[in-house]
């Protein structure tokens, strides 16, 4: 006599709630940690050479982002944008910049435990809030503010088992050293030439032959 055997699926205990939490984590795997914010001996100014002042303004004013390349590195043209942002902490931390405190974040390009050269760019938001490339080379589409920290040296953390802490971007034996200042951009002596420039292209068009508005030269004749 054959037994009649029923077959029940097996219940999962994942709950939809867990489900962002596990997505988070498979994210992380492969991908050093970091928290990119300054300390009280890093602050970031803004103004003329000579002229800066600590940043104050309300969170949101400035962007701050994460570059980085290999161990040694100190040509800045080497170095390639993370994606990791920060932004000004506001006028109660006056020059400070915290990305979210306490909460490390992962780094597209940086394995775990691992060693690279970095370096934190700083812009105002009349740049924009994204990144751009150019700025590395003086190009800027809108008037604002722009610098590069120092290069420093850092390990990101490994958020296996056991987890591994980072070291800071600022600070500590081999992290970026001292503050830096963001410069007008672009550099007032670039608005003139381009001022010039475009007098100049003006004065030539009108002095072509055939123009309408062509100044009338009139000679004196000799007495």
């Amino acid at each position: 006599m054959q037994a009649n055997i029923s077959w029940k699926p097996m219940k999962t205990h994942v709950s939809l709630a867990t489900l962002p939490l596990l997505f988070c984590v498979s994210l992380m795997l492969g991908q050093g940690t970091v928290a990119l914010q300054n300390t009280p001996a890093t602050l970031v100014s803004a103004g003329a050479a000579g002229q800066g002042v600590s940043i104050s303004s309300l969170p949101g004013s400035y962007f701050f982002g994460l570059l980085i390349a290999p161990p040694g590195s100190r040509d800045p043209s080497l170095f390639a944008f993370t994606g990791v942002y920060s932004t000004n902490s506001g006028p109660a931390f006056p020059g400070r910049f915290i990305g979210a405190p306490g909460i490390l974040v992962p780094v597209p390009g940086w394995a775990p435990g691992t060693f690279m050269s970095i370096l934190v760019a700083g812009w105002s938001a009349s740049l924009g809030h994204d990144w751009q490339q150019p700025w590395m080379g003086g190009s800027f589409a809108d008037e604002g503010y722009f610098g590069l920290s120092s290069i420093g040296l850092a390990r990101s953390g490994d958020p296996g088992v056991p987890p591994l802490s980072p070291t800071p971007l600022f600070g500590g034996d081999i992290g970026i050293q001292t503050g830096w200042n963001l410069f007008p951009v672009p550099e007032p002596s670039t608005i003139v030439l381009a001022a010039l420039g475009g007098a100049t292209w003006m004065l030539r068009r009108r002095a072509k032959p055939g123009n309408r508005d062509r100044p009338q030269v009139r000679y004196q004749k000799a007495m």
